[in-house]
């Protein structure tokens, strides 16, 4: 994990605004998403963090590691249902799904991109 954390610092420059985790699932790997989350939250608290799984928000939300999560893009990509016009995923039933907004309003609160 410590390799992991070195890698993404040296990555990070005065104009990185966030942080996104995906492909093979990152959720294959809880424990060590949540540690490596835990750690760089710590080192960069005003990074959003994004993460992308093929789970579904209702099979995840008691997981510890969402709270260290800011945006939850979730469900499996689907090839029926693609769509070229979605912004941040590729098929409709995909859901971009805001946590901080969800901790706070107690409810499952989508995200709405300000540049959309």
């Amino acid at each position: 994990m410590e390799e992991a954390q070195q890698e993404i610092a040296a990555t990070i420059s005065p104009i990185t605004k966030g942080i996104t985790f995906s492909g093979g699932d990152p959720l294959l790997q809880k424990e060590g998403l949540y540690e490596l989350l835990k750690s760089l939250r710590q080192a960069y608290p005003g990074l959003d963090f994004w993460v992308f799984t093929g789970y579904q928000f209702e099979e995840l939300q008691d997981l510890p590691l969402l709270e260290l999560v800011d945006v939850l893009v979730d469900g499996p990509f689907r090839q029926e249902l693609r769509d070229w016009d979605l912004a941040f995923r590729g098929s409709s039933n995909q859901r971009i799904i805001d946590l901080s907004k969800t901790r706070h309003q107690g409810r499952l609160v989508e995200w709405q991109s300000p540049f959309l």
